[in-house]
């Protein structure tokens, strides 16, 4: 992969930590005293922030250009992984939304502090998970460091276990000598022990999804052929228009490497993220509209934006629905 597929991926947890971050500061602004959870939760959250606004400059910059990763790299895998915690984060946080329109009454504050979602513990879990995301991103901003977290887990857990032996080292040598650890050395020690506990966790997190993937794909290939079955005579229920015909048709006339760059649109890719963290609130337009005269490519555009959706949100591992229906003034 390149190092622009993996900045989209960014991007798309970027667009949650805002969300998250405006639900915490609505809570806060709108009502005194709000939970001290709630404010030190969004103090992780703004650090997180920062440094994927920086991840994302940094895998756009030319310092990167032609380098790959896998696709099993950690830094995407810490991507994705950081984007389903978020995830699970602003569900826990929904009750909070619309905090600010309770007003500063000791009522407000007391109905506030009832509805905080979080526990104790899993409060804790939450932040000590973001301060090591927040770590592992802004680790990954020097180049030497970001080749590193390219590679697959066990590449990079064995490196960093290397590393960490030679400054324990260099640690243990300084203080018989009493000579006083610097500390950039100590920092960088426990910095490396925390990407190494992050590492771990996904490597497992990683093991176990595998497992529970090989054991279900076989019921979910025959729901699969069961749903499509339905779906295909519902549609022809519903109308004797054949999409997935015209779909085919105009790929057909789609050469390689057609259109490719609409796809790196900006523009796009925000609203591709956006459609797994939209809340259904309003608060953020669905629709992305193209528009050019005839025989401009809108079609050839559009078939690649849906073969694009469907390979990315494909079934069993996301629940994004993909369907499409092209309109032609020879349809009656």
């Amino acid at each position: 992969m390149d190092p622009l597929s993996i900045s989209a991926a960014v991007t798309g947890v970027l667009g949650l930590v805002i969300d998250i971050s405006k639900i915490l500061k609505d809570c806060i602004d709108g009502i005194q005293s709000a939970h001290e959870d709630a404010q030190n939760l969004l103090k992780e959250v703004a650090i997180l922030c920062h440094a994927l606004e920086k991840l994302v400059q940094f895998l756009r910059s030319e310092d990167l250009k032609g380098k790959r990763f896998d696709k099993t790299s950690v830094l995407l895998l810490a991507a994705d992984t950081c984007q389903l915690r978020l995830k699970k984060l602003y569900e826990n946080l929904g009750t909070l939304r619309g905090a600010s329109s309770l007003g500063s009454s000791r009522i407000g504050e007391l109905v506030t502090r009832l509805k905080w979602p979080l526990k104790k513990d899993e409060y804790h879990q939450t932040v000590a998970e973001l301060h090591r995301f927040a770590q592992t991103f802004q680790f990954s901003l020097v180049i030497s460091n970001c080749e590193l977290l390219s590679e697959t887990s066990s590449s990079v857990l064995s490196k960093l276990e290397e590393k960490s032996g030679d400054i324990t080292t260099l640690i243990a040598g300084l203080e018989n000598l009493s000579i006083a650890v610097p500390l950039d050395l100590a920092r960088q020690s426990a910095e490396i022990s925390e990407i190494r506990t992050l590492v771990s966790d996904l490597a497992r997190s990683l093991a176990t999804a595998k497992e529970i993937h090989n054991m279900s794909i076989g019921i979910n290939e025959l729901q699969r052929r069961s749903d499509y079955t339905e779906l295909q005579q519902i549609m022809a229920w519903i109308s004797p228009l054949e999409p997935h015909k015209r779909h085919h048709e105009i790929r057909l006339k789609r050469l390689e490497g057609t259109c490719g760059w609409f796809l790196q649109k900006p523009e796009f890719q925000h609203w591709r993220d956006r459609l797994r963290t939209k809340d259904g609130q309003g608060n953020d337009s669905s629709i992305l509209a193209c528009s050019g005269i005839p025989g401009a490519g809108k079609s050839i555009i559009c078939s690649l934006v849906i073969d694009e959706l469907s390979t990315r949100f494909a079934p069993p591992e996301d629940c994004v629905c993909v369907t499409h229906i092209y309109y032609d003034y020879r349809d009656e």
